[in-house]
């Protein structure tokens, strides 16, 4: 079993999580369906590394990109 990733999703319902391990194609796939999902809603995926490094927006999934943070788009009016 590989290290597990982390997605957490930042939406009207709280702070959600989605969790995979790499070496897990169900897992992936999951992962994968909510990247794009979330993406066809106009979220901004970020990509964490290491404390302290700025966050680095990505536009496609990776499934082993470690951390990702989706974050939805505010619109100003």
């Amino acid at each position: 079993m590989g290290a597990t990733m982390q997605m957490r999703v930042l939406c009207s319902e709280g702070d959600q999580k989605v969790l995979w391990d790499p070496d897990n194609e169900d897992q992936v796939d999951v992962a994968r369906m909510t990247f794009d999902k979330l993406k066809a809603k106009n979220y901004t995926a970020w990509k964490v590394d290491k404390k302290g490094q700025p966050a680095k927006e990505i536009q496609k999934f990776n499934p082993k990109a470690g951390r990702l943070i989706m974050i939805p788009t505010i619109a100003g009016g």
